[in-house]
Formats: C-alpha cells, structure tokens, sequence
C-alpha cells in the first residue's frame, strides 16, 4: 500500500489478490486505535480492493493494515500485515 498522506487520508485504499468469491476484511491500526473491518469480494480474476478507506483517526506514524479472507463455509485464512507510513503533516 502507498504512504497515507494528507491528499489521501480520508480516502485509503487497499488490495489484493485472493481465491475467487472469498471475503476479504481489512482493518487498519495504529497501535492503539483500529477502525472498523470493511470488506470486499475477490473477483473472478482473483483481485479485490477496498477504496475510501477513512484513516483519519489514526496517529501519524506506522499504520497497519490487517487482512483476513474468508470462504463460503465460513473458514478463515491466517492474518496477513502490511505496514505503510502516515504521514499527515503539511510541511514548514
């Protein structure tokens, strides 16, 4: 994911590759507030991606953000993290 600056904190994205009709939920955390899970449904070619992602709550620094992917029966797939930098301070 790409640094999450003052152009794009209210409006993050994330995404992905995953097994066709699994539900992914993305949650994002700054080490002491995490929002809340959104979701997305990978598509036939195997992406999905979740836009408009407010990250706004969360404290500059290192952000991250946590996917799981779940099945139609219900079985989930080990968390998997990736770190970016917020960074939403304009410059002197």
């Amino acid at each position: 994911t790409d640094v999450v600056n003052l152009s794009n904190v209210a409006a993050a994205a994330a995404g992905g590759t995953g097994t066709v009709g699994a539900t992914v939920s993305v949650t994002v955390s700054d080490g002491v507030t995490t929002t809340a899970p959104l979701t997305a449904i990978v598509d036939a070619n195997g992406e999905w991606e979740i836009t408009g992602m407010d990250l706004s709550a969360l404290i500059d620094g290192t952000v991250t953000f946590t996917v799981v992917a779940s099945d139609a029966a219900g079985n989930e797939s080990a968390a998997d993290t990736l770190t970016a930098d917020k960074d939403t301070n304009a410059p002197v």
